[in-house]
This record gives structure tokens, C-alpha cells and sequence, in this order.
């Protein structure tokens, strides 16, 4: 579930749990507002916490692949800039 999804599932939860005032047999629209609220809030939390485990897992990425010297990261580039 992305940040947009969470997102909308809040809003949409905030809506039915504040400002709509409907009667339906056997179903309370509030709690189902509640409900989509709280799916909301942890979808976004779970978005927050794997984007941040991937921005972290790149930089260490990056970290690992420009450490050493440049003959590591491009063992198949000539250094040799002799034309002849």
C-alpha cells in the first residue's frame, strides 16, 4: 500500500467516521470510518518505514560500490591513455 492509498483511506475513513450522519440496519458507519482511519495511519506508517529501509539500503549500496580504488568500480575501463 502505497503513500496515496494510505492517504485516501484516511480521508475517506475521516469522512464516514465525522461528518456523515446515516442510519443503516446492522452497520455503524462511524466505526467503519474508524476502521478505514486506522488502515490508514499503519499502511502509512509501513510506507514510511520501507521507503526508509531502501533509501538506506541504496546508500549503503553507493557507499560499497565508490569505496576502493577506481580500478574497483570500473575494472573493465582502460587507464592506459597512451593513442598509440
Amino acid at each position: 500500500m502505497g503513500f496515496r492509498s494510505s492517504l485516501t483511506l484516511l480521508t475517506i475513513g475521516a469522512i464516514l467516521a465525522f461528518a456523515v450522519q446515516v442510519d443503516f440496519s446492522g452497520l455503524d458507519v462511524q466505526v467503519v470510518g474508524f476502521i478505514l482511519m486506522l488502515a490508514g495511519v499503519v499502511g502509512m506508517a509501513l510506507t514510511f518505514r520501507l521507503r526508509r529501509n531502501r533509501i538506506a539500503d541504496e546508500a549503503d549500496e553507493e557507499t560499497t560500490a565508490w569505496s576502493g580504488e577506481p580500478e574497483a568500480i570500473h575494472p573493465d575501463h582502460d587507464h592506459n591513455y597512451d593513442s598509440t
